[in-house]
């Protein structure tokens, strides 16, 4: 019995001697593991600071490009309101053109439709106001000589009489 009970406390130092070895092996596995979690930690913390700073950076990037699409709106928000006002001067002005024109096309329809003689009276009429004689009307004007005397005589008299 004394033997029994020597061998059932060798058996009792095994087995605390076992779990005291298998507590060691288990701290071992526990700080290889926190080791392990800890290297993890740091590895994430620093992407993780990484990933904020391109966060950051991407923030003030997207602000700037809407800044910067902002000014081109506004720009082209300037732009379109110009092109509206140069349209409508365009517009003003050809419709004073298409007015013109209209008005040079009567003018030349009247123009076309005078007697050839009123045209060269027309223009002996004005000779004369700029002084003309008798023998340049003749000539430029072909008119007798008693018609250019008389367009003379004619203008003599109205001179004199708005005098």
């Amino acid at each position: 019995m004394a033997n029994t009970i020597n061998i059932m406390n060798e058996l009792l130092n095994y087995i605390e001697y076992a779990v005291i070895a298998c507590l060691l092996i288990l701290n071992i596995i526990c700080f290889v593991k926190i080791m392990n979690l800890s290297k993890k930690t740091a590895y994430l913390t620093t992407q993780l600071s990484g990933l904020e700073i391109l966060v950051t950076d991407l923030q003030q990037e997207l602000m700037n490009t809407a800044k910067a699409v902002n000014d081109k709106l506004s720009t082209a928000a300037d732009w379109q309101v110009e092109q509206e006002q140069v349209s409508g001067q365009l517009t003003h002005r050809t419709n004073a053109l298409k007015e013109s024109i209209a008005t040079l096309q009567a003018e030349l329809a009247e123009f076309q439709h005078q007697q050839p003689e009123d045209k060269l009276y027309s223009r002996a009429q004005k000779m004369v106001k700029l002084g003309a004689d008798v023998n340049e009307l003749m000539v430029e004007c072909q008119l007798p000589r008693i018609e250019a005397e008389m367009l003379i005589a004619m203008h003599k008299r109205s001179s004199k009489s708005s005098s």
